[in-house]
């Protein structure tokens, strides 16, 4: 996007270098240096400017068509942005379902999809990319693989850091590979453990939203001990005193997660 198309697509707009700053989520000084010439607008910006003027468009054509709106749309209360995902995910269903069987709404979708192209795609940030991929996984499975990168990825925060070390002794190269191997592993295997056990642990209600946070736990953390002279090279528990200590903190743990991460949506 050049410097003209941009002042263009703020003229369409109507808004102040305070106001598409805010909108864009940059400083009022980056929009003028854009606007100037003087700074390269990333891509990432330019969709987003793009996204803001095609749904300025919609809106004004919709505004001037005489289409009635919609009174179900109108009256809708947008949820808190403090709800728990379940509602969230609840209410966008909502919106959904009516918006392909209300008939004020089809008409007006209709009117914009005879006048205008598909709306250009809006920058996602990586986080959300990442947990749609995860959505699209089979939830049995998403237990094992989210523990499976997790472990994985810090195991290779400390291969990383051993890397001068690895130049200087190459044969250290496939120990660490290893270790990231049985790491990933590690989490695998507490995910399954999780998986395994939450269907039928979820119908004794909280109790069992205690117990499938300590099997959970312990899964991920009896998993590590197997792993650890693979992953960091040294046992975890090496006498009774280390063996006390790691059922205290696994079940401790265990009922945090329990409380707090499972915590049923009926309540």
């Amino acid at each position: 996007m050049t410097a003209d198309e941009f002042d263009a697509a703020r003229a369409t707009l109507g808004l102040t270098d305070d106001h598409l700053a805010a909108d864009m989520g940059v400083t009022p000084d980056i929009v003028r240096a854009w606007s100037s010439g003087a700074a390269r607008i990333p891509p990432r910006y330019a969709q987003h400017l793009a996204w803001l003027v095609a749904a300025h468009e919609r809106q004004a054509a919709l505004a001037a068509s005489g289409l009635p709106e919609c009174e179900w749309l109108s009256s809708h209360s947008a949820l808190s942005p403090r709800a728990s995902r379940e509602a969230m995910v609840k209410d966008a269903d909502a919106v959904m379902k009516h918006l392909g069987r209300c008939s004020v709404c089809l008409a007006r979708q209709l009117y914009i999809d005879q006048r205008f192209g598909p709306m250009p795609g809006l920058p996602r940030p990586a986080w959300l990319v990442v947990f749609e991929w995860i959505e699209r996984i089979p939830p049995s499975f998403r237990p094992a693989i989210v523990g499976a990168s997790l472990l994985a990825a810090a195991t290779s925060v400390r291969v990383i850091l051993a890397i001068p070390s690895l130049f200087s002794n190459p044969g250290r190269l496939g120990a660490a590979l290893v270790a990231v191997v049985a790491a990933g592993a590690a989490g695998a295997v507490g995910g399954f453990a999780y998986s395994l056990t939450r269907p039928w642990l979820r119908a004794l209600g909280r109790p069992g939203d205690y117990v499938s946070g300590v099997v959970a736990v312990g899964g991920y953390m009896g998993a590590i001990i197997l792993a650890a002279p693979f992953a960091f090279g040294q046992l975890i528990i090496e006498g009774t005193s280390d063996l006390v200590i790691f059922v205290i903190l696994t079940v401790a743990f265990g009922l945090f997660v329990g409380h707090h991460w499972l915590r049923r949506t009926a309540e």
